[in-house]
């Protein structure tokens, strides 16, 4: 039976977007189920540089990692980091995706 007809059994629509995949691990096949989660909506009051350094610290993205992939300094990330926590608000990356993740 597919997501289809048992999301119609039950009542519950098929989320947008949802993509299923089987997948091996240790002799065991496991189902895994994963959908698009919706954008982060950021306060406009952020540069355009401090939202997507902001979204990829909701990706769970290091400081390290972030800098490798922008070709920046990993203290530069560290600065903007630290302007995005003033602005919005936040002290540490759990309360940043308590607040702001999808």
């Amino acid at each position: 039976m597919g997501w289809g007809a048992v999301s119609a059994e039950i009542g519950v629509p098929e989320p947008f977007g949802l993509e299923a995949a089987l997948v091996e691990v240790d002799g065991e096949t496991i189902l895994v189920l994963s959908f698009p989660l919706p954008a982060a909506k950021l306060p406009t009051s952020l540069t355009d540089a401090e939202r997507e350094v902001t979204l990829s610290l909701l990706a769970g993205r290091s400081n390290r990692t972030i800098a490798r992939a922008r070709g920046t300094a990993v203290r530069t990330i560290a600065n903007q980091v630290a302007a995005i926590y003033r602005k919005l608000g936040v002290r540490s990356r759990t309360e940043l995706g308590r607040r702001f993740g999808s």
